[in-house]
């Protein structure tokens, strides 16, 4: 059954649609975000994922407080460029329009992550992007991420002050990160770029909570767009008390949208499946396309619309905001 429109979400979608237009997106952009919104929300299905999630690697240098990176236990490596290659040449010809090149670990610690995406700009995806903690974006790194066409960059930052910040992002320093953060901007005004789009986000949590109005001050007018993220409970057992039933759920978009990728091929159909519990295929020996049509996934797109998630392991305690009691 179709979902009835949210109007004033529409108008919100319209209204950052032409911010980002303005900065240089184009108008295969806005087609790709018009069949994001208007057709896979409403369960129809194209013949291949609209958007890709490309791990280029499962690895951090951080271990984050809120952050699921001490409980993945999927083996741990690097995307090989060649397989890389494969994906994105796939992708292309099949109107593949965004990736973004993280899923799990911090991109900027792959070697050739501004290679990749180079090579994704070249084959005609509109929309390259990736989340970073920015602790490794020294300038030299900036100069080569400014330089190879990305559309959009994500720093993910807590709070406003070194004791907070320190203090969930284990392992990183205020004063750098702040410092890698300012000279990208600084790079990229000097250079006169639209692009990456520049979005900064922060966790609401207990230890963010008094500095989120400071955090918003602070950055509005730095960059492109500030982000406010709920807190998500990745520990399945605590996931579980908080749903002490298990509750009929409307289905999220997942499965109609996009697919992720890991570092060394494995097909998730979901973006917070961290432990690749629910591998569909490989894509070393099978196409996405393939896998994008097969009978598993038709099947699990079934279980979506009857509302039978609790059949599928890693959606039976999801704490998603699109599902409700």
């Amino acid at each position: 059954m179709a979902k009835k429109t949210d109007w004033v979400s529409l108008a919100g979608w319209l209204t950052n649609l032409k911010i980002f237009c303005d900065r240089g997106l184009s108008i295969k952009y806005l087609i790709y975000r018009l069949k994001w919104n208007l057709l896979v929300r409403n369960f129809r299905l194209l013949k291949f994922p609209l958007h890709l999630d490309v791990e280029a690697t499962i690895n951090c240098n951080l271990r984050c407080k809120m952050c699921f990176q001490d409980s993945v236990t999927y083996k741990r490596g690097f995307m090989d460029f060649g397989l890389y290659k494969k994906i994105i040449d796939e992708g292309a010809k099949n109107g593949l329009a965004s990736i973004k090149l993280n899923w799990r670990g911090e991109p900027l610690l792959h070697p050739r992550i501004a290679d990749m995406i180079k090579y994704a700009k070249s084959r005609g995806l509109v929309d390259v992007q990736f989340l970073t903690n920015a602790t490794l974006l020294n300038e030299g790194k900036a100069l080569e991420i400014l330089e190879s066409g990305l559309d959009q960059i994500v720093f993910s930052f807590e709070g406003t002050t070194k004791e907070t910040y320190e203090k969930i992002r284990r392992g990183a320093n205020y004063e750098k990160t702040m410092s890698n953060i300012k000279t990208f901007l600084k790079l990229k005004k000097q250079k006169g770029l639209k692009k990456p789009i520049v979005r900064i986000q922060t966790v609401r949590m207990k230890e963010t909570e008094k500095e989120i109005k400071d955090f918003i001050n602070y950055w509005k007018n730095r960059v492109d767009y500030v982000s406010i993220c709920n807190y998500i409970e990745f520990d399945e057992e605590k996931r579980k008390k908080l749903r002490s039933k298990e509750v009929k759920r409307k289905a999220c978009n997942q499965p109609w949208q996009r697919f992720s990728i890991s570092w060394n091929g494995d097909v998730s159909i979901c973006c917070r499946d961290y432990n690749s519990e629910l591998i569909i295929g490989n894509v070393k020996n099978q196409s996405i396309r393939e896998l994008w049509n097969s009978e598993k996934m038709k099947g699990i797109r079934k279980l979506f619309i009857n509302g039978e998630l609790g059949r599928i392991p890693i959606c039976r305690f999801c704490d998603s905001k699109e599902t409700y009691e």
